[in-house]
Order: C-alpha cells, then structure tokens, then sequence
C-alpha cells in the first residue's frame, strides 16, 4: 500500500473523540482533520515511516495559532497526513522552519493505537 493510501485509510477512521477535549471544541466547523495531526503523524510513523526512514516534524503554524506536525525523510520528502486543513484554507504550511521532534511516548499511544485499529490496520 502507498503512503497516500494509508493516510487515506487512516482520515476516514478520524472522529471527534480522538481530540482531546479542548480541541473538540476548537475542531468545530474546521476541516475534518484539523486537531489529528499528531495522532495521524504518529500512526504514519509506526505503520511505515519508521522503517523507512521518516522522522516527526513539527512547526508553528501562525495563522490558525497552533503547531503542525508530518513525517520528513533525510531528502527532504514529506509525508503530511492532515495538510488539507490548512491547504483548504490557502495557507502554506512553513515545512523548512520545522524541527525533528521525537512523540510522547516510545510506543504508540492510546489514541494512535484507536486509529490504527479503526483504520484496519495491526502495529507489527
């Protein structure tokens, strides 16, 4: 499977309750993706990008007063799980000001292990 069709499998398992409270609120009337991006970065990252070579990313996105992140390889290839939240509203997400930054935890989280399996997919 492609990495554009993973991601696609991985948006259509999204859901409100896979925010946290906070943004549940703020995700309101915004695109469907908005608020998952760590969550489908992370997911991304231990179902292909981690054996590949793509690392976290993340960078602060002004205009919607929030932070950003997708997955980058050393050549600078990205893979970018929720980029139509900003991209429908005509905003260029600044990847050349973002930094590696590692997940919270080690192992998939709670949440990304929820996407993970509602996208049908199993964590090897």
């Amino acid at each position: 499977m492609s990495p554009f069709e993973l991601i696609r499998h991985l948006q259509s398992a999204l859901t409100p309750e896979l925010l946290k409270p906070a943004w549940r609120t703020r995700a309101a009337n915004e695109h469907r993706t908005f608020g998952h991006c760590y969550v489908v970065t992370e997911a991304l990252y231990h179902l292909y990008g981690r054996s590949r070579g793509y690392e976290p990313r993340v960078v602060q996105v002004p205009e919607l007063d929030t932070t950003h992140w997708w997955l980058q390889n050393a050549e600078g290839k990205v893979l970018d799980g929720t980029a139509e939240q900003f991209t429908t509203k005509g905003i260029e997400i600044p990847y050349a000001r973002g930094r590696g930054s590692g997940f919270l935890t080690k192992e998939p989280s709670k949440r990304c292990k929820i996407l993970i399996q509602r996208a049908g997919f199993v964590i090897e």
